[in-house]
């Protein structure tokens, strides 16, 4: 047990591993920090000018799997380094974005159908 014990503790990966996890809890609180941002420059450009800002939907797609990816793999639900130390998460990760919404008004298209258009 005692030996068990010293293996696990004098193992690099897993240290690595807590390293890595202080990186991504900080990369997650910038990324936070992002979508507030995001957050209230689609909001203000949906009360100015009623359409959201497609290029701001398409980073945010980004960003909202990049931050999946982070939490994956500090829960150690994923082995798999998120970037920097892998490519940029594609818009694929976390599906289509195409979720109904069955409280929309008629004629009334939502931020995704309006940016795939």
């Amino acid at each position: 047990m005692a030996e068990d014990l010293k293996t696990n503790l004098t193992n690099g990966n897993t240290w690595l591993r807590g390293l890595l996890i202080i990186l991504f809890a900080i990369l997650y609180w910038v990324a936070e920090v992002v979508v507030t941002v995001v957050v209230v420059l689609q909001f203000g450009s949906r009360l100015i000018t009623g359409e959201a800002l497609p290029r701001l939907v398409t980073f945010a797609r980004g960003l909202n799997a990049y931050v999946f990816q982070i939490l994956e793999f500090v829960t150690f639900r994923s082995d798999e380094r998120p970037f920097p130390f892998s490519a940029w998460p594609s818009e694929g990760v976390l599906g289509s974005g195409k979720a109904e919404t069955p409280h929309r008004t008629p004629g009334e298209r939502s931020v995704v159908e309006h940016v795939e258009r």
